[in-house]
């Protein structure tokens, strides 16, 4: 047996080969020609962890008195700064409609942010908090390998791949949540493809599908086969998810309304459409060089008015979802092939896919390793394992760069497509 044999492995070298041009081609390359670098792989050097850091630290209702105490004086400038000048509103700036406010993210999301910024503010130490932070969601996916059961070999792999893994290290350097939430999202797609009647996916997607609404596409991996029983079976589960979402989001508002008062439902609502429709409409696409969505190629390619800009946006989203589901229903037994078509179409149609999201695309890589397909015998699978490991590759913020993910994202649906309605000869 070939080395190469084993998918996790296949992954890797991919990865890491991908990454290793990227260095030269970005790092070394311009700097033995001009003496300078291209943009680099992650952000600014002058806002570490502030997804997480500034975002907790903006909410000063919570941590009164805060600089006044021996471990904000031990905290960097840098650290002072977000606390000091912080750029998150509260609940003026849901009122006037800015941009960045502290209730602009579900209260799972805030819970999160406000025990790691509780640990800062009692320890002092931004490395303590951010290792807590990483090895926190790490632990999760160990976690998911213990469900899994796979071999010592093939965690080490997998681990080795999730930890390593451009995603995963630029949602660390960037303190952001999604390195949890993408990680939950992974569990929750894993599970339902070994277990449909799982409830611990089923508690797990009622936490986190709130987080970002378009990730309820993911309960079409219940779908087992295309008889009434799985459709019956299908819609069953999905309303019993939507209970449970209904049940553990208004618990979670409540709580969070206790602990913050202005954090309602209402606010909550206001502060998150405020800040899509800047940051995708109004406020001139900032960071569409680092978002796959199809709302951030439209800003590339130059779509100003937002009229037609939504409309595009639909009518795309549309054409996606039917090609999505040709290929589901085509492959409706094939959980690898249905879980990289759910996990492509909600990247896309979500408003913003930033690459930190990204790490997601471990669960058909981890799929194929669970059911040991063989990727040289399907030409579906070549594909699968190929977008994913560019998925989980540097996505610098480069014009061009941005079209290759897209145009990679959206080849991969077609192509997928192509070969369900009419398949290739296989090896």
């Amino acid at each position: 047996m070939k080395i190469t044999d084993n998918v996790l492995l296949r992954a890797i070298l991919l990865v890491f080969c991908i990454q290793f041009g990227y260095m030269f081609l970005f790092c070394l390359w311009p700097y033995i020609h001009y003496g300078s670098n291209l943009p680099g792989l992650y952000w600014k050097p002058n806002d570490p962890y502030a997804d997480l850091i500034k975002y907790g630290l903006s909410i000063k209702e919570l941590f009164t008195g805060f600089e006044d105490t021996e471990n904000f004086s031990k905290l960097n400038d840098i650290y002072k700064t977000y606390w000091l000048n912080n750029p998150y509103k509260g609940i003026d700036g849901v009122i006037t409609g800015a941009m960045h406010t502290h209730f602009l993210h579900p209260p799972f999301y805030f819970f999160i942010s406000i025990f790691f910024t509780f640990v800062l503010t009692y320890t002092g130490s931004v490395d303590f908090t951010v290792i807590l932070f990483y090895f926190s969601a790490l632990a999760i996916f160990v976690m998911l390998m213990r469900f899994l059961r796979f071999s010592i070999k093939d965690s080490v792999l997998a681990i080795l791949l999730y930890a390593l893994c451009y995603p995963t290290v630029f949602a660390f350097i960037r303190g952001n949540i999604s390195l949890f939430t993408s990680t939950i999202y992974c569990a929750v797609i894993i599970i339902f493809s070994i277990n449909k009647k799982s409830w611990t996916g089923n508690i797990l997607a009622a936490l986190t599908i709130p987080l970002r609404l378009p990730s309820i596409i993911f309960l079409g991996i219940l779908h087992k086969n295309n008889n009434i029983s799985s459709w019956k079976f299908l819609i069953k589960h999905s309303l019993i998810i939507l209970v449970l979402i209904s049940i553990t989001s208004a618990t979670l508002f409540f709580i969070a309304g206790y602990i913050y008062p202005d954090f309602t439902f209402k606010n909550y609502l206001k502060a998150s459409s405020n800040f899509v429709n800047i940051f995708c409409f109004t406020g001139g696409d900032g960071i569409s060089l680092q978002n796959i969505s199809i709302l951030a190629f439209l800003g590339n390619i130059g779509v100003k008015n937002i009229l037609l800009k939504k409309s595009l946006y639909i009518i795309i989203s549309a054409l996606f979802t039917f090609l999505s589901a040709v290929i589901i229903y085509k492959n409706i037994q094939n959980n690898v092939v249905k879980s990289f078509v759910l996990i492509s179409l909600y990247c896309l149609v979500c408003p913003i896919t930033v690459a930190y999201h990204l790490h997601i695309f471990l669960a058909p890589i981890l799929l194929m390793r669970y059911y040991k397909v063989d990727t040289e015998s399907c030409y579906n699978y070549r594909v699968i394992l190929s977008v994913s490991a560019i998925m989980l590759s540097p996505f610098p913020p480069i014009i061009w760069w941005s079209y290759l993910f897209h145009i990679v994202l959206f080849s991969s649906i077609i192509i997928l497509f192509v070969l369900s309605v009419k398949p290739l000869s296989q090896k």
